[in-house]
């Protein structure tokens, strides 16, 4: 069985949405909400780790920029029903996370505005990545190609 956690990191990032009122607060009651009912949901958590898995309120994706660094970071991008549109659109924040193997656990990492753009020079990007090397979590080993010699 798996389980969700949200680092504290994440959980500052989400009152500083709320704080900023407006449509971040809005933004950021969704998120919560969302992720509580991925917390209760098997089957939600057991696609946190399917690369493009997708439900009506949100689609999961890998987060590329660092697997040649052997760090593992996924992605969720919220969606949101737009009534007078009548569509879905995306909520422009995503929940970077990774999962500790040694205990089954998807850990939230931050709550970041999607105009970060996932720029690897960026605050919030280093945040991350030093929370998830300060939690210890698995890093996975790259393999590189070796020179082939034709003869």
């Amino acid at each position: 069985m798996f389980n969700l956690r949200t680092q504290p990191e994440a959980a500052a990032d989400l009152l500083s949405m709320v704080k900023q009122g407006g449509a971040s607060a809005t933004h950021a009651m969704r998120i919560a909400a969302m992720i509580d009912e991925v917390k209760k949901s098997e089957e939600l958590l057991n696609n946190l780790h399917t690369e493009s898995f997708s439900v009506d309120d949100f689609e999961v994706g890998k987060y590329l920029e660092f697997w040649n660094d052997g760090i593992d970071l996924w992605k969720i991008k919220p969606f949101n029903f737009d009534e007078l549109h009548k569509k879905w659109h995306s909520i422009p924040y995503r929940i970077l996370y990774a999962y500790d193997i040694q205990c089954t656990t998807f850990r939230i990492l931050g709550i970041v505005p999607r105009s970060f753009n996932y720029d690897a020079n960026h605050a919030l990007t280093k945040r991350i990545i030093k929370t998830y090397i300060d939690l210890g979590l698995p890093r996975h080993k790259v393999i590189k190609p070796t020179k082939r010699i034709n003869k």
